[in-house]
């Protein structure tokens, strides 16, 4: 009779345990679209954030070596970069990047070399922390919209969100993580310690835990 009792319990703890793993997976794991959140097809990709040291918003050097038909190819580019803007909505653009975060991220350099890796990679994390801001911030958007209009259950709603906002977020981790790795790398390799790649992984987990804690208090207010 014990025994049965043990094997009754051990299949009810093994259903629960079953509907709440697929409670989490519904809630949280699901393969959401772009198009399911109305955003651009491109929202989960974050490879656009350039390789280090290459992301420079401004290049003085190369206006002097050019001449003759730059003017020209100036114009063309000018057209080029025109018709992009026409063709992505400015809403999934991230803000410019703030040079006094790029500094706080520099700061605390004890030599000209960790300064000079520091810098390197300082503008990159701070772009990629402006771009994950701003579509959790679109997520939010068009999650309340879809909230107030939507034909689809709120349950539903709430399971298409926050599986977006999880996949959002191991998106850009293995972008960050990727990238942090490296500076790491080049950091030892230059006989030098990693604290200024602690200084930019701890700055990026704040920046993300408080957009999320500030994404909740709007969603709940």
């Amino acid at each position: 009779m014990r025994k049965k009792t043990l094997i009754v319990i051990l299949g009810i703890v093994l259903i629960l345990g079953g509907l709440g793993l697929y409670t989490y997976n519904y809630l949280f794991n699901r393969d959401v679209t772009a198009d399911e959140i109305h955003a651009d097809a491109d929202f989960f990709d974050f490879s656009g954030v350039l390789d280090p040291g290459l992301n420079t918003e401004t290049n003085n050097g190369d206006s002097n070596d050019k001449s003759g038909d730059q003017s020209q190819n100036n114009s063309t580019a000018t057209t080029d970069k025109k018709s992009e803007k026409e063709a992505k909505p400015v809403a999934t653009k991230a803000e410019p990047i703030s040079k006094e975060e790029v500094n706080k991220l520099i700061d605390g350099a004890t030599s000209d070399k960790e300064k000079e890796i520091s810098e390197k990679y300082a503008s990159t994390f701070v772009k990629l922390q402006s771009m994950a801001v701003s579509k959790l911030d679109i997520l939010l958007k068009n999650a309340k919209k879809d909230y107030k209009g939507s034909d689809r259950s709120k349950s539903e709603i709430a399971s298409i969100y926050m599986s977006a906002a999880k996949k959002l977020e191991k998106s850009v981790d293995g972008v960050f993580y990727d990238i942090l790795g490296k500076m790491k790398q080049e950091l030892k390799d230059a006989g030098l310690s990693t604290k200024m790649a602690d200084k930019a992984e701890e700055a990026y987990k704040s920046t993300i835990s408080k957009k999320k804690s500030e994404m909740m208090d709007k969603a709940l207010s």
